[in-house]
């Protein structure tokens, strides 16, 4: 099996490219078998494309021979961890060559928990340490906070609504990561990066652990974004094109020793707010340089009191387009 392109509970697995062993150079079946590992009450339970009885075949699918490689895409429904067993066969014969691939799904279970904390989790399938690795799935549910206490990974990640994930490490998406409404991502340490997400658009993305070194990963469209930064030491620079489908509040940048800007550089960026721009106890500056930023704001611009928001200080203007109301406070 080459890979498992993605998983996720209740969707379609698809695993693209699979190779028929060497010494099979006649045209035969390929059986696919699929099983739930466990169910909610540990009975072992199949799934599969249609039914069968326990030991049957629950998908045969025929291949032709080809000199240079045979192939074909095996496509399994799970509900749960699984184990998936593709077996090849020539005609008439019972199949001895499998290639085997394991997804186990990890379910936040604690209100407070580190990732690599067998603990933190309830486990459907069979995994090794027991923890989500990058061939596993990950779901964080409401009420529950689980931080990447060590570099991390999983094949796909959720936080749901009212779920959240503290990040005091690179967590690494190796397939997918969805942020759902409500859902939460802190970034909470220095530099680093931020993962790659389909954001839903009141979703949240909040840095708060930035002091010196500023993070990767805004080039990307968040739901609602905070920057929350008490410790920060320097001007931090996104030097990237950011798009926010909610609200963005500049909340902190330790007002006097840092700030928040845009580009530092010739090259000039796009800020894209689809709501409400607040800035509360920071700075915020378009450009420092002679690239020449734009901000697009379709709601109001809040400057509080003892807040700083400059338009431009480097060799180049920069605009600032706003729909709603403009509020500056001191």
């Amino acid at each position: 099996v080459k890979a498992v392109a993605e998983v996720a509970v209740g969707h379609q697995a698809v695993l693209d490219d699979v190779q028929a062993p060497p010494d099979h150079d006649l045209p035969g079946d390929v059986a696919v078998e699929s099983h739930v590992v466990q169910d909610h009450v540990g009975r072992r339970v199949r799934q599969a494309l249609g039914p069968a009885a326990p030991g049957e075949d629950l998908v045969e699918l025929g291949i032709e021979p080809n000199d240079s490689k045979r192939a074909l895409d095996v496509i399994v429904n799970p509900d749960r961890g699984y184990d998936l067993k593709v077996s090849f066969a020539k005609p008439g014969e019972k199949g001895n060559n499998k290639s085997f691939a394991q997804v186990s799904i990890f379910t936040s279970n604690v209100a407070s928990g580190n990732w690599d904390a067998p603990g933190s989790w309830t486990e459907v399938g069979t995994d090794v340490d027991d923890i989500p690795d990058a061939d596993d799935i990950v779901v964080i549910l409401n009420g529950h906070n689980i931080t990447v206490n060590v570099p991390s990974s999983a094949l796909t990640l959720t936080i749901n609504n009212g779920g959240t994930m503290t990040a005091a490490a690179n967590y690494t998406a190796a397939g997918s990561m969805t942020v759902n409404a409500g859902g939460t991502y802190i970034h909470g340490f220095d530099g680093g990066a931020i993962p790659t997400a389909t954001w839903a658009p009141t979703s949240n993305c909040t840095v708060t652990g930035v002091t010196n070194t500023t993070p990767t990963g805004f080039n990307q469209s968040f739901g609602n974004l905070t920057w929350n930064c008490p410790g920060q030491t320097f001007n931090s620079y996104l030097e990237t094109n950011v798009t926010v489908q909610g609200n963005l509040a500049v909340q902190n940048t330790n007002l006097g020793t840092g700030s928040l800007r845009m580009s530092n550089t010739a090259t000039g960026y796009t800020l894209d707010v689809a709501g409400n721009f607040t800035i509360t106890n920071g700075s915020f500056r378009m450009n420092n340089n002679t690239g020449s930023c734009t901000m697009n704001l379709n709601g109001d611009l809040i400057v509080n009191v003892g807040a700083n928001f400059v338009i431009v200080t480097g060799g180049a203007s920069s605009t600032v387009n706003v729909l709603g109301d403009v509020n500056v406070f001191g």
